[in-house]
């Protein structure tokens, strides 16, 4: 699935819809595969690393959504929402 997705070539704002739609339908591990996938080719995307962040914290992947997080806001430290979510999720574990 993904080998299609990638031809022809997605804008990044793709990938963050497509992955953010299958978090919040409850498909969460897949979404952070997608969104990888987007930032193999869009690696400086804030919104990508914000995005998959989210869906791995929702896989209950925590070490790796913090670093996705973190990943966001070395990018964009004013990135309001990533900042956040990592306190939510520090806060919680």
């Amino acid at each position: 699935m993904i080998a299609r997705l990638r031809e022809p070539l997605r804008e990044a704002a793709f990938w963050a819809r497509l992955g953010e739609a299958m978090t919040r339908g409850g498909f969460a591990e897949p979404a952070a595969v997608v969104l990888a996938a987007g930032l193999q080719h869009y690696s400086d995307a804030v919104e990508l690393h914000y995005l998959r962040g989210n869906a791995l914290r929702a896989a209950q992947r925590f070490g790796d959504a913090e670093a996705d997080f973190r990943a966001a806001l070395a990018r964009a430290p004013g990135h309001r929402q990533a900042a956040l979510s990592l306190a939510f999720m520090l806060r919680e574990e």
